[in-house]
C-alpha cells in the first residue's frame, strides 16, 4: 500500500518541500484516521453495489492519489491531497477479501463439527 512510502524518505521529502520532519512523518497517520470514516461506506458499496465495483473504485482512487502525489511536485499540499485520495481508496481494497470469503464459504460449505 501507499501509506508508508514517505516514511523512509521523510528527511529528503521535508527538505524538498520545505516542511519539517514531523509534518512529513504525520502523513501516514491520515490513513488510520480516514479508514475510520470510510470503512462503513466502503462496506456498504461492497455489499450493495458489488465487490467488483468497489474494488475498481478503490483502485482508481489509489491510482489517482498516487499520481497526484508523485507527479505534481510543485506544492506540499498536493502530497497531502494524494495521500488522502489513496487513504479513501484503501478500505475498498482491504475490505474486499472479507466479502469474497463470506460469499465463497457459505454456511452450507463450512464444517462446524470438527
Amino acid at each position: 500500500m501507499c501509506w508508508v512510502v514517505v516514511s523512509p524518505i521523510s528527511v529528503p521529502v521535508g527538505r524538498a518541500y520545505g516542511q519539517s520532519d514531523a509534518v512529513v512523518a504525520i502523513i501516514p497517520m491520515c490513513y488510520m484516521i480516514v479508514y475510520v470514516f470510510v470503512n462503513f461506506p466502503s462496506n456498504w458499496v461492497l455489499d450493495v453495489k458489488g465487490i467488483k465495483k468497489g474494488m475498481v473504485f478503490g483502485a482508481v482512487l489509489t491510482s489517482l492519489g498516487s499520481a497526484v502525489r508523485c507527479l505534481v511536485v510543485t506544492d506540499f499540499s498536493f502530497v497531502i491531497v494524494g495521500q488522502i485520495l489513496c487513504a479513501i481508496g484503501q478500505p475498498f481494497i482491504l475490505n474486499a477479501p472479507t466479502k469474497i470469503a463470506i460469499r465463497w464459504f457459505t454456511s452450507e460449505k463450512v464444517n462446524l463439527n470438527k
